[in-house]
């Protein structure tokens, strides 16, 4: 059974999703993909995590086979680092198929989501990219973007055309 909980959150931020949604979500995958996994929480982000792109939603952390999902500002909007500049702005694809707005005011770039495209983001990219990390590692992978990113892919494929999802191919064929 994986344990699925929330801590306080700060002042004036929101998590993207309920507790009860997540476990809802959970029902929808392969129930060998979640073997082991103990723990997803949503958890307050800092600014400093707002800082790193790359973590700005959520972490899978393998040594207590646990997932995060991070809550933001009430506003939505995220503050790219001093000096962003547009080409490295390139790898938002999935965010922006999900509504993410990017946008330059002066010299800074900034992302802005709807409340609910970052809802539907958070339960349909986020929470299957980490889960495809879990899978990956239990697998012996190297806990690789690419894998979680596929895995993703086709767990939301696998929703829109209400199949069960199909498994990644052992890494031995």
């Amino acid at each position: 059974m994986i344990r699925v909980f929330e801590k306080p959150l700060h002042p004036g931020w929101v998590y993207p999703c309920t507790v009860e949604e997540i476990e809802q979500q959970l029902l929808t995958f392969p129930p060998e993909d979640l073997k082991g996994l103990a723990v997803i929480c949503l958890v307050p982000a800092t600014r400093k995590d707002l800082k790193d792109y790359s973590g700005l939603f959520g972490g899978y952390y393998r040594s207590r086979a646990r997932i995060c999902l991070y809550g933001w500002p009430d506003s939505l909007i995220n503050k790219f680092p001093q000096g962003t500049k547009r080409h490295h702005l390139a790898h938002l694809d999935v965010q922006r198929s999900f509504g993410m707005q990017v946008e330059q005011i002066g010299t800074r770039w900034y992302c802005r989501w709807d409340r609910e495209d970052w809802h539907r983001f958070a339960l349909e990219h986020v929470l299957p990219h980490e889960i495809g990390h879990h899978v990956d590692w239990r697998r012996g992978g190297a806990l690789s973007e690419q894998f979680a990113d596929d895995y993703a892919l086709r767990y939301l494929r696998s929703l829109q055309r209400r199949e069960p999802m199909r498994r990644p191919l052992d890494k031995t064929t």
